[in-house]
């Protein structure tokens, strides 16, 4: 850094942040925007704040075996990204574990989690021995695979239970609708039927899953809000039962009630708490060793959730005042090498390319950012070896090369944001070295 150096940041007291960085080590350091009220002027408040880690689970390395031979299969797919599938895929299991059923392995493809066979198997993101053991030490259902499922439960037998979860939402009538090809007098009084006790017959569930037909039921979820509740009055605890969607019950809209309040360990912890697959392992390694020494910055930014807020304007002063603390952390610490991620590259965010269609704004607009981070920090970004790598395997590589960082600065919101910021944190809960956690915005 230049001796003297002056940012050019409006509101920013330089040596200010300096000296805050200096005291946070192994503390988390918030670095706002924010504009007084009285002068209508831009103000910067750095505020050190305590860090909370993610909670410990002691996987069990001896897995209480489940010889009961009751299943649930989610047919369609965890529809969100990452992060929000994953929970949901582990919500499920939290669930299920309740009344003795296993889960069927899910297969992997483009971040999403579901049941299609010519998707990828569930190791190529996740450590699978670690997950069926974090499965058994939160009391959660284990795992079986496709080929189990349908041996005991063929799809030619009526010996089954299929359930699709609805509730009063657009985002509700409008899958349905599409889905099911259902017109919206149809839907509005499968909506209106359930309502009543919490469920009604649907006889068109078995026809879309390619089984013969057997009990279907629409389910509300905002009325049926206990599993044990729903296995007993629904599913019946049938051998196998058949979820069409499952959307989980972390998010607002379109999502299911069921508690977690009972359970040793919510979903989130166990999410937390996942190991990535050896096809992630491989390439964190291949570009560490070619591009990163054992030290470095790690700058995260997600504009994503700031656009959701704010505006693109915002979006750039966020990413200006990353780059101050950039400076500023690279003069305190000695430390010359960044690794930079952003939802604004080639592999991210599918919202922003929606975002920048609906504004009109310049094809390259998110890129020219995400460029310009990477050449004004003097950083590297992750660029797969192939187009062929999956959007789910770069965004862990991403997410573990971050969180092997000394240094993090993040910026924006989310649970994928969460996630890596938890990543970090498990990573330095014994570390002697300094660090310390750094969020702009």
């Amino acid at each position: 850094m230049p001796e003297q150096y002056q940012t050019k940041f409006e509101g920013l007291d330089f040596e200010d942040l300096l000296a805050k960085i200096k005291i946070a080590v192994g503390r988390n350091l918030q670095v706002r925007i924010i504009r007084d009220k009285q002068t209508k002027t831009q103000l910067v408040t750095l505020d050190c704040t305590t860090l909370n880690f993610p909670t410990m689970i002691a996987s069990s390395q001896a897995k209480v075996e489940n010889l009961a031979k009751k299943y649930v299969y989610v047919h369609h797919q965890y529809t969100d990204q990452l992060s929000k599938n994953t929970r949901a895929f582990l919500s499920l299991c939290a669930q299920v574990g309740t009344t003795g059923r296993k889960v069927v392995r899910p297969l992997v493809k483009k971040t999403k989690l579901g049941s299609d066979e010519t998707w990828l198997p569930l190791e190529t993101y996740y450590d699978e021995n670690h997950l069926d053991n974090l499965l058994a030490a939160a009391g959660y259902a284990s795992l079986v695979d496709k080929a189990e499922y349908f041996r005991e439960c063929p799809p030619h037998s009526p010996n089954h239970v299929s359930v699709h979860f609805i509730d009063n939402s657009k985002q509700s009538m409008d899958f349905a609708k599409a889905t099911f090809k259902l017109q919206d007098d149809f839907y509005k009084s499968i909506v209106k039927n359930a309502s009543q006790k919490g469920w009604t017959e649907c006889t068109f569930l078995d026809q879309a899953m390619k089984r013969t037909p057997g009990k279907q039921f629409c389910v509300n979820g905002d009325i049926i809000k206990d599993w044990k509740t729903f296995e007993k009055d629904i599913a019946k605890l049938e051998k196998c039962l058949n979820i069409f969607l499952w959307r989980g019950i972390d998010g607002v809209t379109y999502r299911l009630k069921f508690s977690e309040d009972y359970m040793k360990f919510s979903s989130i912890d166990l999410t937390y708490a996942l190991k990535p697959g050896l096809p992630v392992i491989n390439e964190v390694e291949r570009f560490s060793n070619k591009y990163l020494p054992e030290n470095y910055i790690a700058v995260y930014v997600r504009s994503e959730f700031l656009l959701r807020k704010f505006s693109l304007d915002h979006v750039r002063k966020c990413v200006d005042l990353v780059l101050e603390v950039v400076i500023a952390l690279k003069s305190i610490t000695g430390l010359s090498h960044a690794y930079v991620a952003t939802d604004m590259g080639d592999y991210g965010s599918a919202w922003l390319v929606g975002y920048r269609s609906r504004e009109h704004l310049d094809e390259n607009v998110f890129k020219d950012i995400h460029d310009h981070i990477i050449e004004k920090s003097k950083g590297a970004a992750y660029t797969p070896p192939s187009d062929t790598l999956d959007r789910g395997t770069i965004a862990l590589v991403d997410m573990t090369l971050i969180s092997r960082a000394q240094y993090l600065i993040s910026a924006g919101t989310g649970t994928f944001q969460q996630w890596i910021g938890a990543r970090f944190l498990q990573n330095h809960r014994n570390d002697k070295q300094p660090w310390s956690k750094i969020t702009v915005c």
